[in-house]
């Protein structure tokens, strides 16, 4: 892989950490009701999301 895919790779990398976190905060914030809500699982799905998005980049970068 060449320099500029993995720098284009570790960008996309850190936004979807930064990302992530905004997300947990969220769902920190979100009340025992929401939390059980719709809302409350889309968000959980993007979390879950990203992580998976996340550990496939870093596998790619290490790679």
């Amino acid at each position: 892989m060449n320099q500029d895919r993995r720098r284009r790779i570790a960008r996309i990398l850190q936004e979807l950490q930064r990302i992530l976190e905004e997300e947990e905060a969220t769902l920190e914030r979100l009340s025992e009701a929401a939390l059980e809500s719709a809302r409350g699982e889309r968000v959980q799905e993007a979390i879950d999301f990203l992580e998976e998005a996340i550990e496939a980049l870093e596998d790619l970068l290490n790679a």
